[in-house]
């Protein structure tokens, strides 16, 4: 998490990426005739000038690419003179260390015994890190000994002699499955890892059908026909096991090599890339579940295609996900913006964010913002009373139906302007700082999570629930009813469940569920992984759904209609809120580039406002102006007359 002595980040940083060495470049394939010149402009004197005149804060440099450290030694003095050049105009330095592969072809000449450290698949090969057309790059087991003694030193070195204020972690993953590591030492891990998880023989009988677990298979993949793309549920309880472990194996490797900076620098902010994407079950084809490895890092990058844009068939894509995923963390998010849009949806939800101008790209950030209003976001906390539940067993036992279920529920709550945090299993136990819950098919939960929920309502909170919320346990095992089903005042054999739409009083609190979500298009779900990690739900379905306003009643009513902040406004225009110390904050971005929204109505809870009569309305590049709140039986009005793209509203002193 984010510590007290980086909080430079808070409230957004506008960053320069420059990541691949020219070694690299030359392997990939040149596919420009300057390349040598632009490299070496790069790293210039007058680059970096430049770079500090259009607001950046922070550059990345590239440093490891897993050529060895004799190669890559050769472009070290470069990476140092931009680190320097940086550093005399307090520009923010970091370097890009790729964890996931190494370059075959070169390393082995000087370090022979890496050899050992390559990555063993089920088939016995050395998977590539990449694939075609970047054969030469092959994936290491990031749990072997000998690689992160190797990584230790790289990494080490960076924050002793370099001094940088960030270490970027690309390739961080364990590896697409069916490609995943089974080498001899991970074989014997996991199935110490079995042994100490089901000490016990009745209980590793219970739960495998025999207790000597020594010649256990691993999962295992001949070819297409049995691609894990194809598996839509995960009821194997070894596939199951191998999921746990390595999940829990990516998270324990983000912690230790995190250690090693650490170990020097204690505030360095250690970021890692494994995409982060929506709609796709990433604990089973990538080894990693977002919550265990997001509390080990400071922020994460999101490489996704989900850039913010409203798209011709009326998809509204947008990257708030990853956002409320880092934020429920205590980390934030790094990107690249591809456009004005983009930029400020990492204002409004990502708490300002590291928003990246990548290479040559010609997007220049808003500078003048970011000084005269960052002081206004530093410090602040989602001040959203609804959370919408992410379970580990849900997802990543389902490849499909609860991915296809979150993922539309949460777009209707921000099409809705219903305001909600993410949060995962372990935030349970907080429950009580929200006054609503989302189950959107959390379809898996345990006896203990029926409890702690069925207690939460009893005392006052609201549940929304959909489709098979609580039909089966943890490990997907079927029960003969849903385990909330005293919670829903319905049971699994009622007939039409699909179509079932109900409200209920359960002790002091509220239940609504929902036996389905009808998706607004057609929906192709895509089994293969495509250009940067798309796959399962992807973006291309994530329309609003036909029942949006069925969801809203029922959140209304789950809230007894008394939501802190309604934004009544077109679904091309999503908002945030957030709180600190002393104010009350309010974003608003509209996606639909050629329409202005005019006289947006927002109405806001009076105890929330306090004694405030008046907000303060801040429209980049017009004059910041006062609005007078108009006084409700129950809410503040307040009526914004125009927004172009971006509205900023805060009421002071509250």
């Amino acid at each position: 998490m984010i510590s007290e002595k980086n909080r430079w980040m808070d409230g957004g940083v506008d960053a320069y990426f420059f990541h691949e060495p020219l070694i690299f470049l030359r392997r990939r394939g040149a596919k420009r005739l300057d390349m040598n010149d632009s490299f070496l402009y790069q790293h210039s004197e007058k680059h970096i000038e430049s770079l500090k005149k259009e607001g950046i804060e922070l550059v990345i440099f590239h440093y490891h690419k897993g050529f060895g450290p004799e190669l890559e030694e050769d472009e070290m003095p470069l990476t140092e003179k931009g680190i320097r050049r940086c550093r005399n105009k307090n520009i923010r330095t970091g370097v890009y260390i790729r964890i996931d592969n190494i370059i075959t072809e070169t390393f082995l000449n000087k370090i022979p015994e890496a050899e050992n450290w390559l990555a063993v698949d089920s088939l016995k090969n050395n998977p590539y890190a990449i694939g075609l057309p970047q054969y030469f790059r092959k994936r290491v087991c990031l749990r072997n000994p000998g690689y992160r003694q190797y990584l230790e030193k790289i990494i080490k070195r960076a924050v002793k002699e370099l001094d940088v204020d960030v270490i970027h972690f690309d390739g961080a993953w364990m590896g697409l499955e069916s490609h995943s590591c089974q080498c001899d030492m991970c074989r014997k891990d996991f199935l110490d890892f079995l042994y100490q998880k089901y000490p016990d023989k009745t209980a590793r009988k219970e739960r495998f059908g025999y207790s000597d677990l020594n010649s256990i298979g691993l999962p295992h993949y001949y070819d297409d026909a049995l691609s894990p793309f194809e598996m839509e549920t995960i009821s194997d309880p070894v596939m199951q096991e191998w999921i746990i472990f390595r999940c829990r194996s990516h998270s324990e490797t983000m912690r230790t090599l995190a250690g090693y900076a650490r170990e020097e620098a204690p505030s360095v902010v250690i970021e890692a890339n494994y995409m982060c994407p929506s709609g796709g079950n990433l604990a089973y084809l990538q080894g990693v579940w977002d919550s265990w490895s997001i509390r080990e890092l400071d922020a994460i990058w999101s490489e996704t295609s989900d850039d913010a844009e409203l798209c011709e068939n009326g998809v509204l894509v947008s990257r708030a996900r990853a956002f409320k995923k880092a934020r429920t963390c205590s980390s934030m998010v790094f990107y690249i913006p591809n456009g004005e849009l983009s930029w400020w949806e990492g204002i409004v939800f990502g708490n300002g964010a590291v928003r990246f101008k990548f290479n040559k790209s010609k997007f220049i950030p808003n500078p003048k913002f970011t000084k005269n209003y960052k002081k206004e976001l530093i410090n602040s906390k989602s001040a959203a009373e609804i959370a919408v539940l992410h379970s580990f067993s849900a997802l990543a036992y389902n490849s499909r139906e609860t991915h296809r279920s979150v993922v539309l529920m949460e777009q209707a709550l921000l099409q809705s302007n219903i305001h909600f945090d993410i949060i995962f299993d372990e935030d349970l136990a907080e429950l009580n700082n929200y006054k609503a819950l989302v189950l959107p098919d959390v379809e898996c939960l345990t006896n203990e999570q029926c409890a702690k929920i069925k207690g939460f309502v009893k005392n006052g909170g609201g549940v929304l629930a959909t489709e098979k919320t609580s039909l089966f346990d943890e490990y997907r095992r079927e029960r003969r009813d849903f385990a909330l089903s005293d919670l829903f005042k319905i049971s699994i054999e009622n007939k039409n469940i699909e179509n079932i739409n109900t409200h209920c009083v359960f002790g002091k609190g509220r239940v609504a569920y929902l036996g389905g979500i009808v998706a607004g298009g057609k929906e192709e779900y895509t089994v293969k992984v495509l250009d940067w990690g798309d796959f399962g739900f992807t973006k291309k379905n994530w329309f609003l759904p036909e029942n949006t306003n069925a969801i809203r009643n029922s959140i209304n009513w789950i809230m007894n209609y008394d939501c802190p902040v309604d934004v009544y406004a077109p679904y091309t225009l999503l908002s945030n809120i957030e709180y600190n110390d002393k104010k009350f904050i309010i974003h608003l971005l509209n996606y639909d580039t050629n329409n202005k929204v005019y006289d947006l109505v927002v109405r806001i809870r009076k105890k929330l406002a306090g004694t405030t009569q008046a907000a303060r309305l801040i429209i980049p590049g017009k004059k910041e102006k006062t609005i007078n709140l108009i006084n409700g039986n129950e809410k503040y009005e307040l009526i914004i007359p125009e927004i172009e793209m971006y509205a900023l509203v805060i009421l002071d002193n509250i």
